[in-house]
């Protein structure tokens, strides 16, 4: 007959709790468990790829249509590329009668065009079009969006470089050929 010791199991427990503490230490490390999930999400292009809807702070953006391919697009360098989104402003969170503006633009590259514009005092909701250039350069293109509370469209497309939004804001692909 055979005996199991103290010591084996003061082993298996002490294992059991190194194995758990191992596993469990990156998760402990984050705020939540949501939080650590949401980091995540937040460095990966692909979402607004497979997302119906692409919300980066105030704004959702959906139903984005690009070159009547949907959001994955194939052209040659310096094409003209032609779109449609719709767009949802939550005005809460926001700051108050200060001027807020939608732009879209690629990636690493400048800003291309801006949507709209909209005091923060109420929600806002539509339709816009954009057109931009395709880069000279063969690559993979990231189409994202910003929101930027400046006076002007000029301006917002200026704040682009200084402020660029990040992969949460990825809402379509662009592959020059």
């Amino acid at each position: 007959m055979k005996t199991f010791s103290f010591f084996k199991l003061q082993n298996l427990i002490l294992s059991t709790a190194l194995l758990a503490g191992t596993l469990c230490a990156p998760l402990a490390a984050a705020d939540s468990l949501g939080t650590k999930v949401n980091d995540i999400i937040s460095t990966c292009p692909w979402v607004g790829l497979i997302a119906k809807e692409v919300t980066y702070g105030p704004i959702t953006i959906s139903k984005l249509n690009i070159d009547d391919a949907g959001r994955l697009v194939f052209c040659v360098p310096g094409e003209k590329i032609e779109g449609t989104l719709r767009y949802k402003i939550d005005a809460s969170k926001l700051d108050s009668w200060d001027l807020h503006h939608i732009v879209i633009g690629l990636r690493k590259q400048e800003a291309q065009s801006c949507l709209t514009h909209s005091l923060g005092v109420w929600d806002k909701k539509g339709k816009a079009s954009f057109s931009f250039e395709a880069p000279k350069e063969k690559g993979t293109y990231e189409v994202c969006f910003g929101y930027y509370e400046v006076a002007l469209c000029s301006d917002a497309i200026r704040e682009w470089k200084d402020n660029p939004p990040s992969h949460s804001a990825t809402i379509g692909i662009l592959v020059v050929e």
